[in-house]
């Protein structure tokens, strides 16, 4: 990766020198027995989150916060191709037939597309495992996916990641049998392949627009199975188990370029990076989020750390040019204090960075790890360029309810809708209401009257 080196940030970053010792706990890229050695500060971490970064980080993303209040208040057009992307669908303890909600499915299906990171083996081969509230390794009932239906009888989502570090919990046997189920499910995938001949990415159209997924992971949670399996599993080398530069892109570089050869309009990469209950990413992952816009890449969707991080918008080639007609001088759209990003085609364009949608469904504990985000955005060709651009980006924050009342098991609710239903409001709906209230400052910032669309 030739990244420039600059002097502002993300390129220099003062850090966090008092950070807490068990807040620096890592456990990406370590062997099972390294991670138990650092166990209790990982359920420290675990339970209470990281929410701070350093004062340069914390400066920039309030930048981005303002520039996206003016992205979200964009008036909607109706001929776009609407796309929801969601966070990881993991495995539940319970309720595996029960647990969507009808308000979350219709959320979900009222988006052309549906993309998200399936973090579970499927395969009715092996066991699923029920006795514990939580497990390290995973294989999910196949009600997991199959309970996402649109009203035609269709699945719910275009496409699903299914390269994460629990990608192998079940060995090769159990990917195969997720893929074959994805298949039969007509669910698109992208980040495990069969064999090198199959293509890295995934393309399909709504309303003119032809999309193409790409995603891959930091790596497995047993780092020894990435050299003995049959499967081309998509893994960044470098990118754990901390960012060391040059992180490879070459196999993201060769996607994108083949998606551009195949017609794509419109490039997504799902990356599963970063660091668990990290609120931020760091500075490091950005930089590596930045040349693969900067390499073709339209959005950026980031799964793995299990919360909600805030978004990036780059501007490619002068595209940042539009918005100072509009709205006026803003940080976000300066090169000094935004993503303004140059390549060699020198078409003027914009990528999002979604660096991680949190979790999407989940058995996990700790209210700001039950929930999640979906960012939709708007697709549809840019008259002045030709090519496809995204606008208005939404956000909706679900909420995974561990022991709902009416399933006896988990259900995923949109959170607003969860909150009004409640007759009762007790300690446990107060302290949701709040963590809710957290996240969508962490996301938006302070929001003007009316600058967003009411959930």
């Amino acid at each position: 990766m030739n990244a420039p080196s600059p002097n502002y940030f993300p390129y220099v970053d003062s850090g966090e020198p008092r950070l807490p010792r068990y807040l620096r706990t890592r456990a990406e890229g370590l062997s099972l027995r390294e991670g138990l050695l650092s166990g209790l500060s990982y359920v420290r971490k675990w339970l209470g989150g990281k929410w701070s970064a350093s004062p340069e980080e914390l400066r920039y993303f309030d930048d981005q916060r303002q520039l996206l209040r003016h992205l979200v208040g964009e008036p909607p057009d109706p001929d776009a191709a609407r796309l929801a992307m969601a966070g990881d669908l993991m495995w539940i303890q319970r309720g595996w037939s029960s647990f969507v909600s009808p308000g979350a499915l219709d959320h979900l299906n009222s988006h052309d597309v549906v993309l998200a990171n399936l973090e579970s083996v499927i395969s009715t081969r092996f066991k699923v495992p029920s006795l514990f509230p939580d497990y390290v390794s995973y294989n999910s009932d196949p009600a997991l996916v199959s309970s996402f239906r649109r009203p035609d009888g269709r699945n719910t989502f275009t496409a699903l990641a299914t390269c994460n570090n629990h990608s192998l919990d079940r060995g090769d046997q159990g990917m195969l049998d997720t893929l074959a189920f994805l298949d039969a499910q007509g669910i698109a995938h992208a980040g495990v392949r069969r064999s090198a001949e199959e293509r890295s990415f995934a393309t399909w159209q709504s309303k003119g627009v032809t999309f193409g997924f790409h995603a891959a992971c930091w790596g497995l949670n047993n780092p020894t199975l990435a050299a003995t399996t049959r499967l081309h599993i998509e893994v960044l080398p470098g990118l754990v188990p901390r960012v060391k530069h040059p992180v490879d892109l070459g196999n993201v570089r060769r996607a994108l370029a083949g998606m551009s050869a195949a017609g794509v309009d419109f490039k997504i990469v799902c990356l599963h990076w970063g660091h668990e209950f990290e609120l931020y990413p760091t500075p490091d992952v950005m930089q590596v989020g930045r040349e693969i816009v900067r390499a073709g890449a339209d959005v950026v969707m980031g799964s793995h750390p299990h919360v909600v991080q805030p978004l990036e918008v780059c501007f490619v080639n002068g595209y940042e040019g539009r918005y100072g007609e509009r709205w006026g001088p803003l940080s976000a759209l300066e090169e000094t204090t935004g993503c303004v990003l140059r390549d060699e085609t020198g078409v003027p364009r914009k990528g999002l960075l979604v660096y991680s949608l949190g979790n999407f469904v989940t058995a996990m504990f700790g209210l700001h790890c039950q929930i999640g985000m979906t960012v939709g955005l708007e697709v549809k060709r840019d008259p002045f360029t030709g090519r496809a651009d995204w606008q208005r980006p939404s956000l909706r924050l679900l909420h995974t309810v561990q022991r709902d009342a009416r399933t006896r098991g988990q259900r995923l609710v949109l959170l607003d809708e969860y909150l009004k239903e409640r007759q009762a409001i007790g300690r446990r709906e107060r302290k949701l209401a709040e963590m809710g209230a957290v996240l969508r400052r962490h996301l938006l910032g302070a929001l003007a009257p009316g600058a967003v669309p009411k959930e």
